[in-house]
């Protein structure tokens, strides 16, 4: 499932057509009884993707099963959500901790492969990670996973305007979005399914079949922070120790704190168009400059990567990449430490200086 419809579905609000008093009876889902074994292949990451603390052979997978709607009755099949848990290395350990990303769309079952934990959580917690309805291995168990066009997702990323410089080109965007939307959408029936609420609503029936009375020990990243807000919401009862990393919310940007986003961004870009004119000698005005350059590049399709619509060299997997994929490598290094992001930035700069114009770095 791709992140751009997951993220639709947080701000939908349910249908007066699908209302109905009557609610899921969930005696048959909080009754099952979570059977760990050996993973299969396919749940595991590459080798060289795996945190050097994570060891295939003493982790373990399981599945639980929940229903597609809680608050009504629904016509639409289960979900079978994956969990993948690594053992705690002490006998005297404290309970289970459960973990999810964000995204909306990362997987959980990944991100506690390459997580790199502190031994003291090895010891005491259990760590299980899971993917959210819709998301990699959680899927129906009709067997037909919620998926969308590839090449209309492709469309939404590679030939959207990433910095749009007018009217003519917000309403480009805006028509690329909603036709992908509408073909997602009219693929997959159920895809409202997928809200926040019921992603918390499948944790809170996870933690009953995994670790029965016990409360739910959770820590969310990003969008896994709306998953936990919305859990201590609707399950204050049942909520033990939950961290928060990185908040964020389902409701509707105001203008007044994107304005606020905007400026806060604007200010750590500035910071690494800085450090890269100290590097390399120049003014900020000559690196801000160089950087509209370099996004006029991409539109004109003088960009070269991995990413893109159109094939150059199928042999060297080199693609026309764009403008959106340039300004939107730029700003995911906000999420990265200052140093980090500094050396990233300088790198990418440098790379598309160079005659090919290799945007490789930022994508």
């Amino acid at each position: 499932m791709r992140r751009f419809l997951l993220a639709a579905v947080l701000l939908v609000t349910p249908l007066a057509a699908c209302s109905t008093t009557k609610t899921t009876d969930l005696s048959t889902y909080e009754g099952q009884v979570a059977k760990w074994s050996t993973c299969d292949k396919d749940m595991f990451l590459p080798k060289e993707q795996l945190a050097k603390t994570f060891d295939k052979k003493t982790v373990t997978c399981s599945r639980v099963n929940v229903p597609a709607q809680y608050d009504t009755t629904s016509k639409f099949p289960d979900f079978s959500i994956a969990m993948l848990k690594i053992p705690a290395t002490s006998s005297n350990k404290l309970g289970t901790l459960f973990m999810n990303p964000g995204g909306p769309g990362e997987s959980g079952v990944e991100e506690v492969q390459w997580m790199d934990f502190p031994p003291q959580i090895h010891e005491r917690y259990d760590i299980i990670g899971f993917d959210p309805r819709g998301v990699n291995h959680s899927h129906p168990v009709s067997g037909n996973p919620i998926k969308c066009s590839d090449q209309s997702d492709f469309e939404t990323y590679w030939l959207s305007e990433g910095s749009p410089a007018n009217a003519a080109e917000v309403a480009q965007n805006d028509a690329i979005n909603k036709a992908y939307l509408d073909k997602c959408s009219q693929a997959n029936p159920s895809w409202w399914t997928l809200k926040t609420d019921n992603v918390a609503h499948d944790l809170d029936v996870m933690r009953g079949v995994v670790t029965g009375d016990a409360k739910l020990n959770f820590l969310g990243s990003s969008y896994g922070t709306t998953i936990a807000a919305d859990y201590i919401r609707m399950f204050p009862q049942n909520s033990g120790h939950i961290i928060l990393d990185s908040p964020t919310t389902n409701e509707n940007q105001s203008d007044k704190d994107a304005i606020t986003q905007a400026k806060a961004t604007e200010a750590k870009i500035i910071r690494y168009v800085d450090g890269y004119a100290k590097v390399h000698h120049k003014t900020r005005a000559q690196v801000e400059a160089l950087l509209l350059k370099i996004r006029q590049w991409g539109d004109d399709d003088k960009l070269v990567g991995f990413m893109g619509m159109k094939t150059l060299s199928a042999k060297n997997q080199s693609r026309v990449s764009s403008e959106f994929v340039f300004t939107h490598g730029i700003f995911a290094l906000t999420y990265y430490d200052d140093t980090t992001a500094q050396s990233y930035f300088n790198q990418g700069i440098d790379a598309l200086l160079a005659p090919d114009h290799w945007n490789g770095m930022f994508e």
